[in-house]
């Protein structure tokens, strides 16, 4: 028998593999997001595995309101066209707040 995951959200209801690298999504009564594993990392720059440590706590997990925006820049090839559009889009207003 498999233990339950824990997420920064709660228990995981769901948890599927997102791609093959070793990426999870992950859904919880409450919330969700992407569960990068350590070795990944690397990939996401530095500002944006703080961004996602300010709501998760955590470099390793981005929550699905806006910092799934990160794994969506380090991975385009698994999201679709809109979905990266609007990934980019969300980088670009945090940046562009961060500026001001």
């Amino acid at each position: 028998m498999v233990a339950p995951m824990g997420t920064p959200w709660g228990v995981a209801q769901s948890v599927t593999a997102f791609g093959t690298e070793g990426l999870l999504r992950v859904t919880t009564a409450e919330h969700g997001g992407f569960f990068v594993p350590a070795e990944l990392l690397h990939r996401i720059p530095a500002d944006h595995r703080l961004w996602a440590a300010t709501w998760s706590a955590s470099e390793q997990w981005y929550e699905e309101d806006c910092c799934w925006a990160a794994v969506a820049a380090a991975w385009p090839d698994l999201f679709d066209a809109e979905n990266l559009a609007v990934a980019l889009t969300i980088i670009a207003h945090r940046n562009n707040r961060r500026a001001a």
